[in-house]
C-alpha cells in the first residue's frame, strides 16, 4: 500500500506532515522516538504529549531518562526547567536547585529558612560576623558560638572590629627580610619549639624563645621584633592583625609582651596592645586599633620583656600572619584579656567595668592572698576580714609583717584591740595578754601603774606590791606602800631622820607619842607642833592630859604659862569667861585692868570704858571720835542748837555753813519752799526726756504717733516740769494728751505742763500727728524744770521718721507661672471667634487679648481677676480710695503669621486701644479708656495719640493707674471680707484697621487714704445751677446733648440701630439742675442720654491737665424714683478730647447677680439710697466721686532713661497749652454725664426705667498720691 493511501485512510499517520508515516521517520531514523510511543518526539512536543522545557527537541521525560537532564527534586522537571521558569531558586549559582543542594548536603540551612546558608549570608539574610561560613544565629543557637550579652552577635565578634580592605601583609612564609630582630626573637620553621597548628600559614612563624631549650629561661631577656619598612594607614583608619601564641608568667610582676607602633621612622614608640600577665598557651588572632595614626606611615614592634630572671621556664611569644586592614567599625565589646569574651560578661566583682583579672593584671587591683580575686572582692564578699579597714585582707597584713598577731588568733593585733576581743590599757597597738604582769592580775604592769590600780611611787617601772613582795623595798607600816615612797611623798614622816617612818619608831618604842598623833614627842617639841613652856621636855597637852598642870581656858597651855594681870592666879580670859571679870571692849583684858593701866577711859563714871558705852549702845558717838556724844556736849566740845542732844557737826548741813539744816530753815537762814526739809539751794534734779516715733517708717496719710517719756532721776523732786514739742513741718496735729498734767497746742507746737514731778516719777506724753507726704520728719522735744537739772545732755530728745508713700499694695500678681500663672484670671468681654479672644502668653508671662480688623463691628477682649484675686472691701471703706496699678503693653500686627508689628495707626495693623477697670461686680465701676488713634479724630490721634499709648515691649510694659471711690453701700460694709474689687483690662477697638495685641504683665491693687484728696481743698472748677437757669450745667452747644433710642444688642461687637419709632429719653435743665429721663422707654429698648458740659469760653480760666496731678471730680445726684427701677448712670471726665477718658458708673438695678444687683440698689440715687456721702437731710441720692489721673506721667513712656522730663517723654502732650493759656488746648478737662436704659444682663433689667437730676459738678486738683517709695514690706519684690 502507498505511504500516502496508508495516511490518507488513517492506516498510518502523518504528525509531522512530511508525506511519510510516522513509523517509517521513525524506522529509519528521521525522526526520534525517545519514549517509544510510535509517534515521533517532535510530534509528542508539537502535540503537547510531552514537555520541552529546555528547548532541545528531546521531550524532557526522555531528557531525564537518558540523564542529559537531571532531576534533582524528582518533580519530572529538569532542574534547569525548574531554575529558568523560577519553580526552583539557585541562589548560589550552582546550576542545581537550592532545595537539592540542602537535600544532598551540598549546603547548609541551619536556620531552616529554605535557603542554604551562603546566601542567607551573600544576600544580607543572615550575618557571618566570624566568616566561618555558618549565619551568626545558627553558631549561637548550635553553641558553636557564644552571646553571653545577649546582644544575637556571637562574642567573638563583638570583640573584632568591622575591617575593609586589606592594606598590607607578611606572613613570614619569606623570612624576616622586612623585620630586624632583638634579644631571642627568631624565626621558627616548621615545629622546631611549638607542634601546634593555628595560624593562616603554618610553615614559618616569629618566635621569642631559645631554641635549644624551647624556653626564654637565659636570665632577664627582651627584645624587639621590628618592622624597618613604613606602611600606610587608612585615612578612615585602619586595625593591624596577628596569629598569637604566647606561654609567660601569670603572676606579678607579669613578664611583658606588647605591640607598639611609631610614626616618626622608630625614633619614638607608643604602645597600642599590652599583653602583660595574659599567658594564652594557643592560637587566636588579635588586633590593635591604630586609627589613631589615619593617614601616616608606621612601623610595628613586638616587644618582649622578662623584667627579671625568675619563672622564665615557659615556651615564650610566637607571631604570625601580621595585617592591616582598612577600619571599617569599631569593635562592639572590649576584650581586656584577649579570652573572646566581651568584658561587660567577665566576672567583675567590684564593678568597675573591668574584669577581674585585668584589674589584677594592670594594678588595678591587688590579689594579695594569690586566689585570683581582686583584694577588694575578698573583704566585701566576707571571703577575707579586713578589720582594720585598710582594704588589704586580714591574712595579707599578717603574712607580710604590716600586722602583727602576738595571740596567733589569725587576727591582727590592732582589730584585737579595736574589736575589744582583747584589751589594750596602754594603747601601744599590742593586746594585755601578750605583756608583762607581775602581779599576775591580768592587767599588763604599765597599765596597773598608768590607771592606778598598781602604785608605782619609786618609779622603778615595777608595781610596788611587786617590789615589797620580792624584798626590793620594805614595808614597815605593812600599808602596801615601800618605807623610801612613804618618806618621800610625805605620807610618813621622818623627823629624826633616822630613815625609819616616825610610826615605826614610835610603833618599836624608839620614840616616845605622849599625844598619840603618830610624831614622836621630840619632833612634836622640836618643830614647834607642841609647846613646852614649863621646859621639862614633855609636850604641853600631856602635862595637861595627865594632870600635871591645869588648863582652864582649854587652850592647851598650862595655866602657869598664861597671863595674870590681877595676880589672882587665875588666867585673864578664864577670869572674862567665868565673869570674874568683865571685857566689854573684847581685848581680852579684864575691863579693871584696862581702867586701871590707862588703856580705857569712863568720862561719864558708870565704870564702862567709853568704847563699850559707845558699843554697846548706852551712849552715842555721832562724830566718831571715841567720846560719848554726852561728854562732847557737856565739855563743851560739842554744840546742840537744836537741843536734839546731838552734836550739831553730826546733823545734815547741805549748804556746809556749819549749821544744821533744820536750823538754817528756822531760824530764816535758807528757803524750804516745797517743805521736803532741805534748803532750796541744796535742791537738784536730773530731768530726762525720751522722744520714739511709734512707726517707721510711717505711712503718708496714716496717724504717726510721737511718745515722749519724762523721767524724774532726782535726787529731787521736780516743780513746774514743762515739755515743749514743736511739730515738724508737714504733719497735721491730731491730739497730745499726758499721763499728768495738760497740753495745749498752738502751730506748730505742742505744749504739757506736767507740774511736780517726784523722784523716779515718770510722765509720759503723747502726741499724735498725720504726715501728709512722703519724706523724713524730724522732731525734737524738751523738759524743764523750775530746779537746777545737774544733767542737760538728757533734757532734749530727737527722733527722725521715714515717711513712704501711701499707696499699701494687698493684691499684686506678677502673673508668673511659678506663683500661679493666669489661675487667678478668667476671660471677660464677650468672643468673638477669629475677631476677639484673650491667651494666657507664657514666654512673656502676660495676659494677652487679640483683636483683628473688621468693618462691621466693635471688638472687645480681656480677663478680668477671679474672687480670690478681688481686694477684699474690709481694706477699703470709707476711709480709702482704691487704686490698681496696671503694667501694659500693646502691639499693632499686620501679619499675624510673621507678627510683623504695624507702624501706622490709619492702617490694618493699628494697635489696639485699652480699657482698665476696678469695679465691684457690675454694680459700681471706674473705668481709664485709653484711645492711641480714633478715625473721627486724626488731628488728636496724630497729635497726642503716640505720647499715651502703650509700649510694645512685654519687659518694659508702661504703667496705668486707675482709682476708684466705691459708693460705702450697707451691703458692702456688711461683706467686707466676702465682697470686693475685681481688676480687668480689655483690647477695645472701634476702628476698622485695629489689629494686634493688649498684654498685661502685672497688676497690683491696693489702697491710700481717703484723706490725702480733702474735701477742704477748695474746687478748681464749680458746675452749678443759677436761681434762675441750669447755669454752668446748661446745654450750650447742640453737641452738649445726644439723646437715642436704639434696638437691642443683636450679637457680639455689634452696633444696635437707631429706632426712629420709638421715644426718645427726656431731658429737663433749671434752677433744680438738669434732669435726664427714661422713663416709658420700651423695655426691649436701649435708651441712651448723654450731657457734655461746656468748659466756658475763657481759656484762661479752664481746668488742663498738668503732669503727675490727680483729679477728684464730685456728681452730685438725686432721683424722685425708687432705686430699684434706675437703670445706670454714670460720670465721666476726659482729655485729649476722647482720646483718654475715665468713667465712673453705677447700676443698674437689675445689672447681674443678687449680690451685684443688692450693692447696685442700694447706691443709686433715688428713694432707697443708702449712699452714706449727702448733705443732712438729703435722703434720695447724695455724692458720687470719680477720680482722674493725669495722663502726662512718665510712667506710660517707660522707654526712656530714669529721670527723663515728661516733656521729652511725650512731645506732643506737653506741648499743648497749660493753664491759664489764652489758646486752644487738648489738654483741657471736660465733664460729662450719661444714662444708660439699659445695658443690664439679668431676667429682670426690663423693670429699669428711671431718672437721675444732677445738681452740682466740683472739680479739685492734688498731687499725685505716691506709690513707688513704698513701705516695707512692698518696697520688696512683687509676689502673687
Amino acid at each position: 500500500v502507498l505511504d500516502e493511501c496508508d495516511i490518507t485512510s488513517g492506516t498510518s499517520q502523518d504528525c509531522n506532515g512530511n508525506g511519510i508515516p510516522d513509523e517509517c521517520d521513525i524506522a529509519d531514523g528521521t525522526s526520534e522516538d525517545c519514549n517509544g510511543n510510535g509517534v515521533p518526539d517532535e510530534c509528542d512536543i508539537q502535540s503537547g504529549v510531552s514537555e520541552d522545557c529546555n528547548g532541545n527537541g528531546i521531550p524532557d521525560e526522555c531528557d531525564l531518562a537518558n540523564g542529559s537532564s537531571e532531576d534533582c527534586n524528582l518533580n519530572n522537571i529538569p532542574d534547569e526547567c525548574d531554575l529558568s521558569s523560577g519553580t526552583s531558586q539557585d541562589c548560589n549559582a550552582n546550576n542545581i536547585p537550592d532545595e537539592c543542594d540542602l537535600a544532598d548536603g551540598t549546603s547548609e540551612d541551619c536556620n531552616g529558612n529554605g535557603i542554604p546558608d551562603e546566601c542567607d549570608i551573600q544576600s544580607g539574610v543572615s550575618e557571618d560576623c566570624n566568616g566561618n561560613g555558618s549565619p551568626d544565629e545558627c553558631d549561637l543557637s548550635l553553641g558553636t558560638s557564644q552571646d553571653c550579652n545577649s546582644n544575637n552577635i556571637p562574642d567573638e565578634c563583638d570583640v573584632r572590629p568591622e575591617v575593609g580592605s586589606l592594606v598590607w601583609s607578611d606572613d613570614f612564609e619569606s623570612g624576616l627580610g622586612n623585620w630586624s630582630a632583638s634579644g631571642l626573637w627568631r624565626l621558627e620553621v616548621g615545629h622546631e619549639c611549638l607542634s601546634e597548628d593555628g595560624s593562616l600559614t603554618t610553615v614559618t612563624r616569629a618566635a621569642y624563645n631559645d631554641p635549644s631549650q624551647c624556653t626564654y629561661d637565659v636570665g632577664e631577656t627582651s627584645g624587639a621584633l621590628e618592622l624597618t619598612t613604613d606602611v600606610v594607614v587608612p585615612a578612615t583608619g585602619g586595625a593591624l592583625f596577628w596569629y598569637n601564641w604566647v606561654e609567660t608568667e601569670d603572676l606579678p610582676p607579669y613578664d611583658g609582651w606588647r605591640l607598639e607602633v611609631s610614626s616618626d621612622g622608630g625614633s619614638t614608640w607608643q604602645e597600642v596592645f599590652d599583653g602583660k600577665g595574659l599567658s594564652r598557651p594557643y592560637w587566636q588572632e588579635l588586633w590593635a586599633d591604630v586609627s589613631a595614626y589615619a593617614g601616616q606611615s608606621i612601623r610595628v614592634r613586638f616587644v618582649f620583656d622578662s623584667l627579671d630572671d625568675e619563672f622564665n621556664d615557659y615556651l615564650g611569644w610566637y607571631v604570625d600572619d601580621v595585617r592591616l586592614y582598612e577600619l571599617a567599625g569599631a569593635a562592639t565589646s572590649s576584650d581586656c584579656n584577649i579570652n573572646g569574651i566581651p568584658d561587660e560578661c567577665e566576672v567583675d566583682c567590684n564593678g568597675n567595668g573591668v574584669p577581674d583579672d585585668c584589674d589584677l593584671v594592670d594594678g588595678t587591683s591587688e590579689d594579695c592572698n594569690g586566689n585570683a580575686v581582686p583584694d577588694e572582692c575578698d573583704i566585701s564578699s566576707g571571703t577575707s576580714e579586713d578589720c582594720n579597714s585598710n582594704n588589704v585582707p586580714d591574712e595579707c597584713d599578717i603574712l607580710t609583717g604590716t600586722s602583727q598577731d602576738c595571740n596567733a588568733n589569725s587576727r591582727p593585733d590592732e582589730c584585737d584591740v579595736q574589736s575589744g576581743a582583747s584589751q589594750d590599757c596602754n594603747e601601744n597597738g599590742v593586746p594585755d595578754e601578750c605583756e608583762a604582769d607581775c602581779n599576775v592580775n591580768g592587767v599588763p604592769d604599765d597599765c596597773d601603774i598608768a590607771e592606778g590600780t598598781s602604785e608605782d611611787c619609786n618609779a622603778n617601772g615595777v608595781p610596788d606590791e611587786c617590789d615589797i613582795q620580792s624584798g626590793t623595798s620594805q614595808d614597815c607600816n605593812s600599808n602596801n606602800v615601800p618605807d623610801e615612797c612613804d618618806l618621800s611623798s610625805g605620807s610618813s614622816q621622818d623627823c629624826n631622820d633616822n630613815s625609819v617612818p616616825d610610826e615605826c619608831d614610835v610603833q618599836s618604842g624608839t620614840s616616845q607619842d605622849c599625844n598619840s598623833n603618830g610624831v614622836p614627842d621630840e619632833c612634836d617639841i622640836k618643830s614647834g607642833t607642841s609647846e613646852d613652856c614649863n621646859v621639862n621636855n614633855i609636850p604641853d597637852e600631856c602635862d595637861i592630859a595627865t594632870g600635871a598642870s591645869e588648863d582652864c581656858n582649854e587652850n592647851g597651855t598650862p595655866d602657869e604659862c598664861e597671863t595674870d594681870c590681877n595676880e589672882n592666879g587665875v588666867p585673864d580670859d578664864c577670869d572674862i569667861a567665868e565673869g570674874t571679870s568683865g571685857d566689854c571692849n573684847a581685848n581680852s583684858i579684864p575691863d579693871e585692868c584696862d581702867l586701871a593701866n590707862g588703856t580705857s577711859e569712863d568720862c561719864n563714871s558708870n565704870g564702862i570704858p567709853d568704847e563699850c558705852d559707845i558699843s554697846d549702845g548706852t551712849s552715842e558717838d555721832c562724830n566718831e571720835n571715841g567720846v560719848p556724844d554726852e561728854c562732847d556736849l557737856t565739855s563743851g566740845l560739842s554744840q546742840d542748837c537744836n537741843e536734839n542732844g546731838i552734836p550739831d557737826e553730826c546733823e545734815t548741813d547741805c549748804n556746809e555753813n556749819g549749821v544744821p539744816d533744820d536750823c538754817d530753815i528756822g531760824e530764816g537762814n535758807s528757803r524750804d519752799d516745797n517743805f521736803d526739809g532741805v534748803p532750796d539751794e541744796c535742791q537738784s534734779a536730773d530731768l530726762a526726756i525720751s522722744k520714739r516715733g511709734e512707726i517707721n517708717p510711717a505711712q503718708a496719710g496714716y496717724q504717726l504717733v510721737y511718745t515722749l517719756v519724762v523721767h524724774n532721776l532726782g535726787p529731787a523732786a521736780a516743780p513746774n516740769v514743762v515739755v515743749v514739742d514743736p511739730l515738724p513741718a508737714g504733719v497735721t496735729f491730731v491730739s497730745a494728751s499726758s499721763t499728768k498734767g495738760t497740753c495745749s497746742y498752738v502751730p506748730h507746737t505742742v505744749t504739757c505742763t506736767v507740774g511736780l514731778l517726784a523722784v523716779d516719777e515718770v510722765a509720759t506724753v503723747t502726741i499724735t500727728t498725720i504726715p501728709m507726704t512722703p519724706g523724713t520728719y524730724d522732731n525734737t522735744a524738751s523738759v524743764a524744770s523750775s530746779i537746777t537739772d545737774t544733767v542737760t545732755a538728757n533734757d532734749s530728745s530727737f527722733v527722725s521718721n521715714d515717711v513712704c508713700d501711701p499707696f499699701t499694695p494687698i493684691i499684686i500678681d506678677t502673673l508668673d507661672p511659678l506663683t500661679g500663672g493666669d489661675s487667678g484670671w478668667r476671660p471677660f468681654a464677650f468672643q468673638i471667634p477669629d475677631f476677639a479672644d484673650q491667651i494666657y502668653d507664657t514666654t512673656n508671662t502676660a495676659l494677652v487679648a487679640r483683636i483683628t480688623a473688621d468693618p462691621t463691628r466693635f471688638r472687645t477682649a480681656g480677663h478680668v481677676t477671679l474672687q480670690s484675686m478681688w481686694l477684699p472691701y474690709s481694706a477699703v471703706g470709707s476711709e480709702h480710695y482704691v487704686r490698681g496699678k496696671f503694667y501694659v503693653f500693646a502691639k499693632g500686627i499686620t501679619d499675624w503669621s510673621t507678627m510683623t508689628e504695624g507702624t501706622d495707626w490709619t492702617t490694618t495693623g493699628a494697635m489696639p486701644n485699652v480699657r482698665l477697670r476696678l469695679s465691684h461686680r457690675f454694680a459700681q465701676n471706674s473705668m481709664l479708656e485709653v484711645f492711641n488713634h480714633r478715625n473721627i479724630d486724626p488731628e488728636a490721634s496724630d497729635a497726642v495719640g503716640a505720647d499715651i499709648r502703650p509700649s510694645t515691649d512685654p519687659s518694659n510694659p508702661s504703667l496705668y493707674r486707675v482709682d476708684f471711690d466705691p459708693v460705702d453701700t450697707p451691703y458692702l460694709r456688711d461683706s467686707g471680707t466676702t465682697e470686693g474689687i475685681w481688676a480687668a483690662y480689655e483690647a477695645y477697638s472701634v476702628d476698622p484697621q485695629d489689629q494686634g495685641i493688649v498684654g498685661l504683665t502685672e497688676v497690683q491693687l491696693g489702697v491710700y487714704p481717703a484723706s490725702l484728696l480733702p474735701d477742704s481743698v477748695a474746687p478748681v472748677k464749680v458746675y452749678a445751677p443759677s436761681s434762675s437757669d441750669a447755669g454752668t450745667l446748661a446745654v450750650v452747644l447742640p453737641t452738649d446733648l445726644q439723646l437715642e433710642t436704639r434696638y437691642p444688642i443683636s450679637g457680639p461687637g455689634d452696633v444696635p440701630d437707631l429706632d426712629p419709632s420709638a421715644p426718645l429719653p427726656q431731658h429737663f435743665e433749671g434752677p433744680e439742675g438738669i434732669t435726664l429721663s427714661t422713663v416709658g422707654i420700651p423695655a426691649d429698648r436701649l435708651a441712651i442720654a448723654v450731657r457734655e458740659f461746656d468748659a466756658g469760653s475763657d481759656l484762661t480760666q479752664r481746668v488742663r491737665v498738668e503732669a503727675n496731678k490727680i483729679y477728684k471730680v464730685r456728681f452730685h445726684v438725686t432721683s424722685t424714683k425708687p432705686t430699684n427701677v434706675q437703670p445706670q448712670f454714670r460720670g465721666r471726665t476726659r482729655t485729649a478730647r476722647f482720646l483718654w477718658s475715665q468713667k465712673m458708673e453705677v447700676g443698674g438695678a437689675w445689672n447681674a447677680g443678687p449680690e451685684s444687683n443688692a450693692d447696685a440698689q442700694q447706691a443709686l440715687p433715688g428713694v432707697g439710697c443708702l449712699n452714706p456721702d449727702r448733705a443732712p437731710g438729703v435722703t434720695t441720692g447724695g455724692w458720687y466721686t470719680l477720680l482722674f489721673h493725669s495722663p502726662l506721667n512718665p510712667d506710660i513712656r517707660p522707654e526712656f532713661a530714669p529721670g527723663t522730663p515728661v516733656e521729652t517723654r511725650m512731645p506732643g502732650l506737653a506741648a499743648q497749652p497749660g493753664p491759664g493759656v489764652n489758646a486752644a488746648s487738648l489738654r483741657d478737662l471736660r465733664v460729662g454725664f450719661d444714662v444708660l436704659d439699659t445695658l443690664s444682663g439679668s431676667a429682670l433689667s426690663g423693670l429699669e426705667e428711671g431718672e437721675f437730676t444732677l445738681d452740682r459738678i466740683e472739680i479739685r486738683v492734688y498731687d499725685e498720691p505716691g506709690d513707688v517709695g513704698l513701705c516695707p514690706p512692698f518696697g520688696g519684690p512683687a509676689v502673687k
